[in-house]
């Protein structure tokens, strides 16, 4: 799936771009509500439309916490 419509937040897609290059194995999955980046099982929902200021933070931590990986 593409970056583009993954996200409309753009700090977001480039988190998302930079976890591309690395090719590390990830991979974007449809969801009904939010799209999803999943790695060995394991997966993390991608705000697609957030309003919270702190959600990079949020999300680019999960990532990191979950799957190990320094950005």
């Amino acid at each position: 799936m593409s970056v583009k419509i993954a996200t409309g937040r753009k700090e977001i897609k480039d988190l998302l771009r930079k976890l591309r290059r690395m090719r590390v194995g990830f991979r974007i999955k449809p969801g009904k509500k939010h799209r999803f980046l999943v790695k060995d099982g394991k997966r993390i929902p991608i705000p697609s439309t957030p309003s919270d200021p702190n959600s990079y933070k949020q999300f680019k931590r999960d990532i990191e916490r979950m799957f190990s990986i320094q950005l």
